[in-house]
Parts: C-alpha cells; sequence; structure tokens
C-alpha cells in the first residue's frame, strides 16, 4: 500500500522531472491541461455573466473565443515544435505574448482597474517562471505590463472605451451574484491550481534537498573509510 508520503514523493519526482524536460514538450503538456480548463472557465465566465445581465455578450464573447484560439494555438505550434524539433525559446515567447493579449483585452473589456482578473497577469508570470525558468516570467509580465500601458495610453486618448463589455447604467451600485460570482468562481479554480503547482514546486526541492543531504553523508562516510583504511593515499 503506498502511503502519503510515498505519493508525495512520487509526484514531486514526476514533476521535477517534468520541469526539466525540453521547453517545446513542457509548453504542449501544459496546453494539453490549460486547453480544457480555458473551456471550463470561459464556459462559467460567459454564463454567469449572461444571467447577471450587466455585460454586453457579444463584446466578451470575442474576448473568451480569443482567448480559446490562443491556447489552442499554443497546443498546436507547440506539439509541431516538439515533433519537428524547433528551438523552444521562440515558441515559448511567441505562446506567451499571445496570451499576455488575451489576458490584457479581457481585463480591458471588463474594466482595466475595475476587475479581479487584473490578478491574472501576475500570476501567470509566476507560473511561467516556476515551470519555464525567470526569463519566461519576467517576459510574460513584462509584456502584459505594456500591452497594458499601451491601452491605457489609447483610452485616454479617447481611441477606446473603457469597460466596453459592461453595461454601467445596469451595474449598480451593488452586483448581483451572478456578477460576483463571475469574477469568484474561474479565479478561485485559477488560484488552487497555481497553489496546487507552488506545493509541486516546494515538494520537488524538499525532495532534491534530501538526496543531496543523502549523497553528501554518502561521500564523508566513503572519504572517511578512505582516511582510515588507505591514509597514504588521501
Amino acid at each position: 500500500m503506498v502511503t502519503s508520503r510515498q505519493a508525495r514523493g512520487k509526484f514531486a519526482n514526476a514533476f521535477a522531472a517534468f520541469v526539466q524536460t525540453d521547453v517545446p514538450y513542457k509548453l504542449a503538456v501544459m496546453m494539453c491541461g490549460f486547453l480544457p480548463a480555458q473551456l471550463a472557465a470561459a464556459f462559467v465566465i460567459w454564463w454567469t455573466t449572461r444571467e447577471s445581465g450587466v455585460v454586453r455578450m457579444a463584446v466578451l464573447d470575442e474576448s473568451l473565443l480569443y482567448g480559446l484560439g490562443v491556447v489552442a494555438f499554443g497546443l498546436v505550434i507547440s506539439w509541431i515544435a516538439t515533433a519537428r524539433h524547433w528551438p523552444g525559446k521562440p515558441v515559448l515567447y511567441v505562446a506567451l505574448a499571445l496570451y499576455s493579449s488575451y489576458m490584457v483585452h479581457l481585463v480591458h473589456v471588463l474594466g482595466m482597474w475595475s476587475t479581479p482578473y487584473l490578478m491574472l497577469v501576475p500570476v501567470v508570470a509566476f507560473v511561467c517562471g516556476v515551470v519555464f525558468g525567470p526569463r519566461a516570467g519576467w517576459f510574460s509580465l513584462g509584456t502584459s505590463t505594456v500591452l497594458i500601458v499601451v491601452t491605457e495610453v489609447l483610452r485616454f486618448s479617447d481611441v477606446l472605451e473603457y469597460a466596453p463589455a459592461v453595461r454601467h447604467d445596469a451595474i449598480g451600485a451593488s452586483p448581483n451574484g451572478w456578477w460576483v460570482a463571475s469574477a469568484v468562481v474561474p479565479l478561485a479554480g485559477f488560484v488552487i491550481g497555481t497553489f496546487t503547482m507552488t506545493m509541486a514546486v516546494v515538494l520537488a526541492a524538499e525532495l532534491q534537498a534530501r538526496r543531496l543531504d543523502m549523497q553528501a553523508e554518502t561521500l564523508r562516510r566513503s572519504h572517511a573509510m578512505i582516511r582510515r583504511y588507505v591514509p597514504s593515499q588521501v
């Protein structure tokens, strides 16, 4: 019977091995898991916002479909890159740039500074940094930041409208439960997934540290035996 400690160890081993694989393969595996999650989140957002009566659905639908298209494109291009042994970094950066544009677009149509979806930007950057390395995390955060600045400049120049998907006359002083659920439910799932991945990183790091300690102890004992029995060679 497998104990919980053994199960955690196996999970940490698998995650550590996954993080060390090639970039296109990691991206492909991530997208395989992320596409169903994106579909589920898009459906929840679409359903709850429609029921709330607060959102212009035609505008929001475009953003949600764009997000699904970005994830699907990332999945296809990453598997092609894996099969054809393309350099991983360009494919990764293209996928991150496209997803950053989706996040900023979603935040823009729902209100840049009035929607909790803005937290997606730093959280996605954190996940990218954990899985693909610090440069990928900084690239995701930097790209999103630049797009946010450009969007706000265009808004202050009266080129773009603030929160074009939101019916400001319908939201009122106290948003209804559907409107709250449209943000809380998808974000809660995203945060739980991020927390799980973070714990996997912690477990993998602890396992690696224990292995290094065991190897160091083995070397210390071996060195002590050599000093004891073959002092002239030490």
